[in-house]
């Protein structure tokens, strides 16, 4: 199943990087909530709630991708 699942590659990654130099004014903001359309392994997602525990909503067209989602929640 893990291979029907967008994996983390360097669009990710740049991404993650663009959040990490931002990270300070984002800490500072109140009751964030953050989109992630087309999550595929959730990795922004997790990173997302690791680092500032916002409400997130997660989506994605990919069933194997919301299947793996639901089950890491649980």
């Amino acid at each position: 199943m893990k291979n029907k699942i967008y994996e983390p590659s360097e669009d990710t990654f740049s991404l993650i990087e663009a959040l990490e130099k931002d990270i300070i004014y984002l800490r500072k903001q109140k009751n964030p909530i953050f989109i992630e359309i087309g999550c595929g392994s959730n990795y922004i997602s997790n990173f997302i709630k690791k680092t500032l525990n916002p409400f997130i909503i997660s989506t994605d067209i990919n069933t194997f991708a919301l299947q793996s989602l639901t089950r890491k929640e649980n």
